[in-house]
């Protein structure tokens, strides 16, 4: 029946999981050793793990399920009611969001201006509602500009920082490409070296084939020129993480409130500032958005 088959997938994507792609394969192994699956295009990443978006448990009691998603139940950190005004106003409850939130709360009480408790974050439907909690879950240093290179190298230690609550899992990163993207990929390596970030470059088809049987001696990926291997990096359970995060937020006093939409915002009569935020739920004065 429906529930079986669902149970038997969550235990499916629970196990061991290698998932490989390139420019030029597919290959997707479990302990069932399945096949290859075929081609596809564009696909340039390799993780090690359990299936990143596989269910977690979740069993606190600030949570429920409505509609098939873990909502926040109202109130915990603010029994309910919607404040009339704060000081910093974030919109929605992402990673972008919380992070805000979370960063923001710890500069405030650092600086001796204020603390998580003048910090609002209001999200029309859930922790993790949006992009966040569907997100691949990939933590690299892997971009072709140059001025990321630094930035995601930061990203990457802030994953680091704490992998329990962040559900991250640091197996490091691989890019096994074609020889079309040699000289790309090559120079990704060089930026890496550059700044200090650990990776292991290796060229030639011989070499590349040496490399991944090394590491899976049932690797069958033909025409690989490059794999740049990513000592650091790896992936993180998606709505796991965003959930750890929102709750590294409350910890700094954040207040974190959903189902409430934004209607539109209210503006000073001498400038374009922000001043207020008209919600669902009603009029929330503010000093920064």
């Amino acid at each position: 029946n429906r529930a079986d088959a669902l149970s038997a997938l969550f235990r499916l994507r629970r196990k061991p999981l290698l998932y490989c792609s390139c420019s030029m394969f597919h290959q997707r192994f479990t302990s069932l050793d399945r096949p290859t699956l075929g081609p596809i295009n564009k696909l340039v990443y390799i993780g090690l793990g359990p299936c990143a978006n596989a269910p977690g448990k979740f069993r606190s009691k600030k949570y429920v399920f409505r509609g098939g998603r873990r909502v926040r139940r109202m109130g915990e950190a603010s029994n309910g009611k919607v404040p009339q005004s704060v000081k910093y106003a974030i919109i929605g409850a992402g990673i972008h969001g919380l992070s805000t939130a979370f960063h923001l709360a710890q500069m405030l009480k650092k600086t001796g201006r204020g603390s998580g408790k003048d910090i609002l974050v209001v999200d029309k439907t859930a922790i993790a509602a949006g992009a966040s909690g569907i997100a691949c879950g990939v933590v690299r240093n892997n971009y072709f500009q140059p001025a990321m290179r630094e930035l995601m190298a930061q990203s990457v230690e802030v994953w680091e920082s704490d992998p329990k609550t962040y559900a991250y899992h640091p197996v490091g990163y691989m890019q096994i490409s074609p020889e079309c993207m040699h000289e790309d990929v090559a120079s990704i390596y060089e930026q890496q070296k550059a700044i200090g970030y650990e990776s292991v470059f290796i060229e030639g088809a011989a070499d590349c084939q040496k490399y991944m049987t090394g590491l899976f001696d049932d690797w069958q990926a033909k025409g690989i020129t490059s794999v740049l291997h990513e000592k650091k990096g790896g992936y993180a359970n998606n709505t796991k993480s965003i959930y750890g995060l929102a709750d590294k937020a409350e910890a700094e006093g954040v207040r974190i409130m959903t189902g409430i939409e934004i209607t539109g915002f209210e503006f000073g009569s001498n400038s374009g500032a922000v001043t207020a935020l008209n919600t669902s739920r009603g009029r929330i004065a503010c000093d920064y958005v």
